[in-house]
């Protein structure tokens, strides 16, 4: 199946919300990624109201949200739990309230020396409320691979996944992570299988985690891409952004994030008709 033709991108963290749903569609962007937006807006508050009817009126699609932290530390004591755990409920409400259909959510590993079966459990006793909160507001759960130890494979995923037990329970490929954890994209994509939720789609060098427009980089496209088709992805394909490096500047990132993927995407296309 061809992959679906709309692309979008993260709102970047020191943007002003409404202000960065803005400048995502005027650089040309099909959808947006809220990212770690619960930082800022809380559910049922104005804010919120605004960036819904912002989003609508700049003819934006809201394709996701990711937790409020970025972080893995969330499992360590019980003060720790509790609050992942009122925060991931209101995250979750917040995503179905700007009609996003999935949320983002990495695992935590800040249990020195468990095993992988006490992570997968302590993870999955973490997210249970938030997952079955998201059941009933319709709202995917989408498992992120990272690349800061325990939870940058597929088999910790899967683990917590098979946990969790729900239908709604998916996973989110990011390319980035991927390539900083020397994990190999395609087949991560692969094991995700019919399961994948989301797209997270960026370059770095390897060895930082440093957001870069496709075309710059070591992440190889076409075979990320063909992977995305195999599985029948239909979702938006997610950029991720950021500034990251001395010199960054939104506006430039913005355009060229979505010049280097459209690149890619042409290339890929041109490759696969060409066979």
């Amino acid at each position: 199946m061809p992959l679906n033709p709309q692309i979008g991108i993260n709102l970047f963290g020191r943007l002003d919300p409404l202000d960065g749903v803005r400048r995502i569609a005027s650089a040309g962007y099909d959808a947006v990624d809220y990212s770690a937006i619960g930082r800022l807006v809380t559910p049922g508050s104005p804010l919120a109201a605004a960036l819904r009817d912002r989003t609508a009126g700049s003819g934006l699609r809201p394709a996701a949200l990711h937790y409020r932290s970025f972080g893995f530390d969330f499992l360590g004591n019980a003060e720790a739990r509790q609050r992942f755990q009122a925060a991931s409920q209101e995250d979750v409400r917040l995503c179905a309230e700007l009609g996003a259909p999935a949320i983002a959510f990495h695992l935590g590993n800040d249990l020195p020396a468990a095993s992988d079966a006490r992570l997968a459990a302590a993870n999955a006793e973490a997210l249970a409320p938030a997952v079955q909160l998201a059941g009933d507001f319709g709202v995917g759960i989408a498992l992120e691979n990272h690349c800061h130890g325990w939870g940058d494979r597929f088999a910790h995923l899967a683990m917590v996944a098979d946990a969790l037990a729900a239908a709604h329970v998916g996973f989110c490929c990011d390319s980035g992570h991927a390539a900083v954890a020397g994990v190999d994209a395609p087949a991560l994509i692969a094991a995700m299988g019919p399961r994948l939720r989301l797209v997270h789609l960026h370059s770095n060098d390897g060895q930082r985690d440093s957001h870069r427009p496709a075309g710059e980089g070591v992440v190889a496209w076409p075979p990320l891409l063909a992977a995305l088709e195999r599985v029948d992805y239909t979702g938006t394909l997610l950029l991720e952004g950021g500034l990251h490096l001395p010199g960054d500047d939104v506006e430039t990132l913005l355009a060229a994030h979505l010049r280097g993927f459209r690149a890619a995407l042409a290339g890929f296309r041109c490759s696969v008709s060409g066979r």
